[in-house]
Order: C-alpha cells, then sequence, then structure tokens
C-alpha cells in the first residue's frame, strides 16, 4: 500500500494552526488525512535540531535556514523544510516553518543540508539469527492487554501461549527473511521490531520490540502497530512484509505524537 504522501500540502493544512516546527504543540493542530507524513516530519526535524543539523544561510536579502527532511520527490530531487526568521515577538522560537521546497529551488541558491542520522554501525539494523533471544512474558503483558485481541484479554493463560507461540513463529520467520526484523529508532537507539501474529499467522497484532543486550537479544515490551510504523519510519520505509501504512490508525478519534522518552 502507498504512503499517500504530498509535500506540498503539509504546508496548506498549517494555514490556522501554528507553524512553528519542531515542536510539541504541533500534535494538536494536525491534519488527519496524512499521520504518517505528519509524525515523520516532526521527528525527523526534532532530530535535525538534537544533532545540529539545520543549516543557516546568511543572505543580503534575508537570512533564512534549511533543513534535509529526507524525503524526494518522483524524480529523485531532495525535499528541504524552508524556515524564516521568527518575527512574532511572543514565540521564542527563533526560526519559523515557511515551506518545503526541492533542493533545486531557486531561492535556496545552491544551499544543501545534511540528512538526520539514526546509526553508526548498519549491521545494528539486521537481526543476528545466530544470537538467542529472551524476553520479558509478564513486561509484555502488562503493557499490552488492552491491545490484544479481545478474546485474550480476560484468559491470562489463553494469552500467555498465544505469545509464547507468536514469539517462536517470529524467530522462525526472520530466520527465513532477514526483512522480518524491521527496525526503528527510539529513545536514542535503534531497537528491532518483530511480529507478533496472535489469531493469524498471516496478520500480525503487535510488534515486539528487541533491544540487543551484551551477547544477545531482549525483548520487554511491544508496540502497537501504529506506533511501531511511525517509529520504523524514521530509518527507512518499512518492508510491507507485515508492517504497512494502513497500520497507522487515529485511535479513539486522536492520535498520539509522542517525543523521544516519552513512551
Amino acid at each position: 500500500m502507498p504512503e499517500q504522501w504530498d509535500y506540498r500540502a503539509i504546508i496548506k493544512s498549517r494555514s490556522k494552526g501554528s507553524p512553528q516546527v519542531p515542536s510539541e504543540n504541533i500534535a494538536q493542530t494536525t491534519d488527519e488525512r496524512f499521520p504518517v507524513l505528519e509524525n515523520y516530519l516532526i521527528y525527523t526535524l526534532c532530530r535535525i535540531a538534537d544533532e545540529q543539523k539545520f543549516k543557516v544561510v546568511k543572505n543580503k536579502d534575508g537570512d533564512f535556514a534549511i533543513a534535509n527532511t529526507g524525503l524526494a520527490t518522483h524524480f529523485q530531487k531532495e525535499i528541504y523544510a524552508l524556515f524564516y526568521p521568527t518575527r512574532t515577538p511572543q514565540v521564542e522560537q527563533k526560526w519559523t516553518l515557511h515551506s518545503f521546497v526541492e533542493e533545486s529551488e531557486r531561492k535556496l541558491r545552491g544551499a544543501k543540508a545534511d540528512l538526520a542520522s539514526y546509526y553508526t554501525d548498519s549491521a545494528d539494523l539486521i537481526y543476528d539469527t545466530r544470537l538467542e533471544l529472551e524476553y520479558d512474558i509478564d513486561h509484555i503483558i502488562t503493557d499490552n492487554r488492552r491491545r490484544v485481541p479481545a478474546k485474550f484479554r480476560d484468559d491470562e493463560g489463553l494469552l500467555v501461549n498465544a505469545l509464547h507461540g507468536a514469539i517462536d513463529r517470529a524467530k522462525k520467520r526472520v530466520k527465513r527473511n532477514y526483512k522480518t526484523a524491521i527496525p526503528q529508532f527510539h529513545l536514542g537507539k535503534i531497537q528491532l521490531l518483530l511480529p507478533l501474529c496472535l489469531s493469524d499467522d498471516r496478520q500480525a497484532d503487535l510488534a515486539l520490540v528487541i533491544n540487543k543486550e551484551g551477547e544477545g537479544y531482549y525483548g520487554s515490551t511491544a508496540l502497537s502497530l501504529a506506533d511501531a510504523y511511525n517509529n520504523a519510519r524514521l530509518i527507512a520505509r518499512p518492508d510491507e512484509e507485515w508492517l504497512e501504512p494502513r497500520d497507522v490508525e487515529v485511535e479513539n478519534g486522536k492520535r498520539s505524537f509522542r517525543r523521544e522518552g516519552s513512551r
């Protein structure tokens, strides 16, 4: 399923809301048409700010700043976020988002900006099937009881057996296809995600979060598929073997955008 993104539409949706980026308040004024794009841009710009990769350009016609969104047009032209100095006295933030533009935009005057980075060793993105995977079943249940299919919520024995079985199947699955393990960026580090199929082996219900610890892997919690997709999308578009854009849903009428460390 393709991601329905239009980099020009996102800025139009902000005409009645706060255009300040990055900001926790953006989550209160988002346009529900592009949930994946909204989340991706918010956290990508936050990461760029953390890495101090905003490129400030001094110009006689007026200073501006740019950030590389990591996105591209159909013709593979990079898309930049363009910022101008904030002119509202009540706003402390120095730069205000003006628009999203192609790298060839004349007003950029040839300026370039670096991509956000999330890892230093590409080996961290691949699940090493030689290592053992341990997990905390009690913690997984405590964190995710409300997310599992209804038939498991009130039957702990059934849920425990289903989780053990789902994890065993996920381990076999990743041995057959390394793409089954999807990397995500969270809490400042790379983690891996595996599908937990509780009722139907063709459909994941949750994503098991795996950390590399010493000489093995450890899983202590799981995520909804929506959170898993949003976290994974920061690094790259996930392979659609089990995690797709349609998994990003609006729950109870609103989305929750969480900054690193808030989960």
